[in-house]
């Protein structure tokens, strides 16, 4: 298994970094080094472009200073 995880981490595959049982903490501190940002393994995880998980971020964030308002101040998403 070390040796696949290593193919994983060389490839920058995270969705299969989590398959393989990565945390996920983990994985996002090993995303910047390697030039990926969260939001790229996000994207990767979902099966989707970065640019298309930054519009579904983006998508939910639609009324969110109302929302945390409503609930006078905290927000447990």
């Amino acid at each position: 298994m070390a040796r696949k995880y290593k193919e994983f981490v060389l490839k920058k595959d995270f969705l299969g970094m989590l398959r393989a049982g990565a945390n996920i903490y983990y994985m996002a501190k090993m995303a910047i080094p390697r030039g990926t940002s969260v939001q790229d393994a996000g994207a990767q995880f979902q099966g989707i472009t970065t640019k298309e998980f930054q519009a579904k971020l983006l998508a939910r964030a639609d009324g969110l200073v109302d929302k945390i308002k409503q609930r006078e101040g905290y927000w447990n998403g």
